[in-house]
């Protein structure tokens, strides 16, 4: 026999109670904290399905040997518990109960085309928002970190800019491409007359100016001259200087320019958004495109809105939606899995709101009619020039054609001669885009007199051409306005504006390169 001191003795009655009265509790019960515990040994099925909901995770928390779910991924909890035959203790059910109705009303709001209204301080007086505008407003407040991804026509730069007004959330920074900047500000002193804009420029910072509403800044400059930090990251002039303003919230326009990580724009976005968030401010991104190309490009954005975490961070998010392949060189991301999951949690837990049907705008659907020129309406000497070049064109690729198969010594039909033809793609397009232009001096007087009778019916046109001496032609043809490269950002509002707020009467036409 071993000799046991009555102290210890006193110890082991201690634990046998609080194993006895921790075994008479419900096996999934709420903790302190607002997560959901559950304490039971779990089926090797189980704990597979429970780490899947969990991004992949392992729910067990080995300093208090339970496993422990985040609140908003214990939607499915009550099926899982009921599959193992797990007590549910009342308040972890109405817990559970609680967020799966906010999830479903999230859903909702992701998608609603109306809203009840909401007070909008300082909107110009005739001015109001569409009903289909109030539910971004809506969801923004409720979420605070979201992702506007509407189709274009539905109005974010609206929808944020009243979502700020809503929320008082002054100062607010504007982040956007460098050509939009004049634009922004132009729409914000339309939209709130009342409100102090500041355009910020330059790659070196200065003070904003006190009483400041909004800061407008081009991408550019906020991620221009980062300096090294001593952590080995970067810190950025402007994104310094903003955060002494105390901005309470930050919109970012076209969200989707900040999709890689190790972008000097993306990283300052980011570290703006930090403070934004830290306050509790508002952090919108404007996107209508938020992928691009792949699921990966979303990270960032979900980073700089804060939420990244809510996936597992961003290796979990890689790996669970973006995952392609894997191999001794490491795993590839450039993949796309499970995005039926991923557009779901995105609209349940608040992140996005997107909606895309143009038929809730009342628009008309759009029509596309293809305009024939006849062959007797294209200028004739510039179609003599046309031929000769591309009869000069067939020429020249079946003479190197010829020379290709010569040299490899096969038939000029063989794939290795096609190969070969195809790495001289650019030069061929250089002939190409020669045609290309032929063909629109060619057209140029037809599509002058279309346009006129158009005009003469009291309609504004836009005329786009792919090269500048049409855009100029058209332009000289019809009062001189114009979009091209080599204007300044100045320029091109100017012309903008003169197009879209003056009558039909004054500037029919605009020219679009």
């Amino acid at each position: 026999d071993i000799a046991v001191t009555p102290g210890v003795r006193a110890l082991a009655a201690i634990a046998a109670g609080r194993a006895a009265a921790r075994a008479a509790l419900p096996q999934v019960r709420l903790a302190d904290d607002g997560a959901i515990i559950i304490d039971a040994s779990l089926e090797p099925g189980v704990y597979e399905a429970l780490k899947k909901a969990n991004n992949d995770r392992s729910t067990w928390d080995r300093t208090s040997r339970v496993h422990r779910v985040p609140p908003h991924l214990a939607a499915g909890l009550p099926a899982l518990a009921e599959q193992a035959g797990l007590t549910v203790s009342d308040e972890a059910r109405a817990a559970i109960s609680a967020i799966t109705s906010q999830q479903e009303q999230n859903r909702g709001g992701a998608s609603a085309l109306a809203a009840d209204l909401v007070p909008v301080p300082g909107l110009a007086d005739g001015l109001a928002l569409k009903p289909q505008q109030y539910p971004v407003v809506r969801f923004a407040l409720a979420h605070r970190r979201v992702l506007i991804g509407d189709d274009m026509g539905w109005g974010k730069t609206l929808s944020s800019l009243a979502a700020v007004a809503a929320d008082g959330a002054y100062p607010a920074v504007v982040v956007c491409r460098p050509s939009l900047t004049l634009n922004w500000s132009a729409e914000i002193r339309r939209f709130f007359p009342g409100l102090v804009v500041y355009e910020a420029s330059g790659t070196t910072p200065h003070p904003v100016p006190p009483g400041t509403d909004v800061i407008v800044i081009g991408s550019a400059a906020l991620a221009a001259r980062p300096r090294k930090t001593g952590t080995g990251g970067k810190q950025f002039g402007w994104a310094e200087e903003l955060a002494k303003a105390g901005p309470r919230a930050l919109i970012v326009d076209e969200g989707q320019d900040t999709k890689e990580r190790t972008a000097n724009r993306s990283q300052a976005c980011e570290q703006l958004a930090a403070g934004v968030i830290a306050r509790d401010g508002l952090v919108l991104d404007l996107t209508g495109t938020a992928i691009l190309n792949r699921p990966r490009e979303l990270c960032q954005q979900l980073a700089m809105l804060g939420h990244i975490g809510d996936f597992g961070g961003e290796k979990k998010f890689l790996w669970r939606y973006c995952l392609s392949e894997t191999s001794g060189y490491g795993a590839s991301y450039n993949g796309a899995r499970d995005l039926i999951e991923l557009h779901d949690r995105l609209r349940a837990w608040g992140i996005m709101i997107r909606r895309s049907d143009d038929a809730a705008l009342g628009l008309p659907p759009c029509r596309e009619h293809v305009l024939v020129v006849p062959s007797a309406d294209l200028d004739p000497d510039v179609m003599k020039r046309y031929r000769e070049a591309e009869n000069d064109l067939l020429e020249f690729l079946a003479r190197q054609a010829r020379e290709a198969a010569e040299w490899l010594g096969k038939d000029p039909g063989s794939a290795a001669v096609e190969a070969a033809m195809r790495a001289a793609a650019a030069e061929h397009l250089v002939a190409i885009n020669t045609l290309r232009q032929l063909a629109g001096q060619a057209k140029r007087g037809y599509v002058t007199g279309w346009v006129r009778s158009r005009v003469e019916a009291g309609e504004k046109v836009m005329v786009a051409a792919h090269h500048r001496p049409e855009v100029d032609a058209y332009a000289a043809e019809f009062g001189g306005l114009k979009l091209q490269g080599g204007q300044t950002v100045a320029e091109k509002e100017k012309a903008k504006a003169a197009f879209q707020r003056k009558p039909a009467a004054e500037t029919p036409v605009i020219s679009v390169a």
